[in-house]
């Protein structure tokens, strides 16, 4: 089965459908938090006016709306694994009025077929850690890029220490690869060996998992009820796996951007 988050939990009182895990420097808000994930991730690719890209993993559409609206890209290609999420990103974007600068693929992002020419930028948010094979998706990324067009993501690595151990341990059980859980030097070396170049790993650990934690932690989420229930402890699971590993021997959250190099 396919990854989904519980996205009207998070969201919970708002419009929006976001997904990702949140960048909580400056908000105690998840909304907030998420919408400036998004942007960090987008101010990290570079994102700009008259750029096609593709989206792996792209949710229900709310960052497929601010790549258009806030960068003013001019196409988006979205791949979405998870049938009901693409369905909903469909409607909303057809219902702001993007429809004709967005395409919506439902698949894996290892499989799908993504675009027929090359694109200026491709991005993952929140999603790269869940796919079977790392060096698959990097080489598909290195063949949909133009010479140095830049490859974007949020993701996961391994530290050194014992809770890295557990991590790598406990990585299945999230619905992460565990031969795909990798540390910062392999990491590296596997942008570099399937023709990357200017790879920059940026760790922001704390502004992400460890203020999603906190906030899931202090019952920012508010569900109640008895259908909430799995929905509440799934989330509090993975709060406190984030409390527990985030720490520089364990689980760090990093924003990495890696060129492909011209021929």
């Amino acid at each position: 089965m396919p990854f989904a988050p519980p996205v009207e939990a998070l969201n919970h009182g708002h419009p929006t459908l976001w997904g990702n895990l949140g960048d909580w420097s400056q908000t105690s808000e998840y909304v907030e938090a998420a919408r400036a994930l998004a942007r960090r991730l987008g101010d990290a690719a570079g994102l700009g006016p008259g750029h096609r890209m593709v989206d792996l993993g792209s949710g229900a559409g709310d960052q497929l709306r601010m790549w258009v609206e806030s960068f003013d890209v001019e196409h988006v290609t979205a791949v979405e694994l998870d049938p009901g999420l693409a369905r909903r990103a469909v409607e909303r974007t057809t219902a702001w009025g993007l429809d004709s600068h967005i395409d919506i693929v439902v698949g894996d992002a290892a499989t799908a077929r993504w675009t027929d020419t090359a694109v200026d930028r491709v991005v993952a948010l929140d999603s790269a850690y869940f796919f079977q094979s790392r060096e698959s998706f990097v080489r598909r990324c290195h063949s949909a890029l133009k010479p140095e067009g830049i490859l974007a993501v949020t993701d996961l690595l391994l530290g050194e220490g014992v809770p890295a151990r557990v991590a790598g341990a406990l990585a299945p059980f999230f619905g992460i690869s565990r031969g795909d859980f990798l540390t910062e030097h392999r990491y590296r070396a596997l942008l570099a060996e399937n023709g990357f170049h200017r790879i920059h790993v940026h760790d922001c650990t704390d502004e992400v998992l460890g203020g999603f934690s906190r906030w899931i932690r202090s019952g920012g989420h508010r569900l109640e009820g008895a259908r909430a229930l799995k929905t509440r402890m799934g989330l509090s699971m993975t709060a406190w796996a984030a409390w527990f590993l985030a720490r520089p021997t364990g689980v760090r959250y990093v924003v990495t951007t890696a060129c492909r190099r011209s021929p």
